[in-house]
This record gives C-alpha cells, sequence and structure tokens, in this order.
C-alpha cells in the first residue's frame, strides 16, 4: 500500500473559519508516493536477525555461564564438626555451590575427617595441604574431573565414591617420589 504525500506552500488553502472551503492547487505541488513501512520482524533478513540473537543468547546461557560461575572455596575447618554441610568450615561461612572449585589448605580445626554427609558435586578438587586428612561418606561428583594434589608431604585418604563428570587428568605428586 502506497500513501501519498502533498507538498505545498501554506498559504495555497483558503479557509472559511476553521474548516477549508477551498484548496486551490499551488504551481509549486509536488506529488511524492512512499511504501508503507512493513512491520520491524516482517521481513525475512530481520527475522534472520532476530534467530540469530536468540542462539546467541541461548548458547551463552547453556554453555558459557558454567565456567563463568566457579569460584574458588577453600575449607578453613571453623565449624564445632568437620562435616561438609557445616557453613562455618567454608571460607565464605557458605557451603559451596556445585560450580564451585574446592581447595583444602591448612584449616583443619573442626577435624581431619572430612564426613561429606550426603552426596556432593564439586567443579575441581585441589589438595594443598601437608597434614594428613580423609574424606569420607557418600559420593564426591568432580564436574570438570579435575583433581589436584600438590603439597610436599602428607597423606589423603578418599573413603568416598568418586564420579567424573568428564576426562582430565589428575595431578597427584610430592616431593622425594
Amino acid at each position: 500500500m502506497n500513501k501519498v504525500i502533498l507538498s505545498f506552500r501554506p498559504n495555497a488553502i483558503t479557509t472559511t473559519g476553521d474548516k477549508p472551503a477551498a484548496f486551490v492547487a499551488p504551481s509549486n505541488l509536488a506529488l511524492f508516493t512512499r511504501a508503507t513501512p512493513t512491520p520491524y520482524f516482517s521481513s525475512p533478513m530481520k527475522k534472520l536477525h532476530l534467530a540469530c540473537l536468540l542462539a546467541l543468547i541461548a548458547a551463552l546461557t547453556i554453555c558459557g555461564f558454567q565456567n563463568a560461575q566457579a569460584v574458588t572455596r577453600t575449607w578453613d575447618g571453623g565449624g564445632s564438626n568437620a562435616n561438609w554441610d557445616t557453613v562455618n568450615n567454608w571460607d565464605n561461612n557458605a557451603t559451596p555451590a556445585t560450580t564451585d572449585d574446592i581447595t583444602f589448605a591448612s584449616g583443619f580445626t573442626s577435624g581431619t575427617s572430612i564426613n561429606l554427609n550426603g552426596n556432593r558435586t564439586v567443579n575441581t578438587l585441589t589438595i594443598s595441604t601437608t597434614t594428613d586428612f580423609s574424606i569420607t561418606n557418600s559420593t564426591l561428583t568432580i564436574t570438570a574431573g579435575t583433581l589436584t594434589r600438590s603439597a610436599a608431604s602428607g597423606t589423603t585418604t578418599i573413603n568416598s565414591g568418586i564420579v567424573l563428570g568428564t576426562a582430565a587428568a589428575w595431578n597427584i605428586w610430592h616431593f622425594g617420589c
């Protein structure tokens, strides 16, 4: 559908009161036509752009945030027992999220036998302590599959089931091997 646009001098219309009485066509009357704009998403190219944008948002939501949300949480052993779900045993006084990277370092005031106290999921597990300790009960799932033990000495015993979310290297070493 086309619209007609008239262009003329303002004094070309004579009026009586507030209603036009007559129209005198001026000599400089120009007549233009222009297509009525189509709605934004009715153009095939714009639909393609919208589809690409939605696909990008979906990809970032599904894939991008998984690694972006990983936070390192360190066991500080400040709780009244050695249970995993005792919030004061963690450096931020909150139980770790399933996407967090977990580190056991030097804080074992609450005890050296860490009780999972239910199935737990972490992104990665790092052990960097010379203190002998154990992880017991239930199952620990490591979604990235990465377990690193970098302490120079000490013994870590895992008396729990381990589930790996993906294939990954385990780096377990100490001096003198």
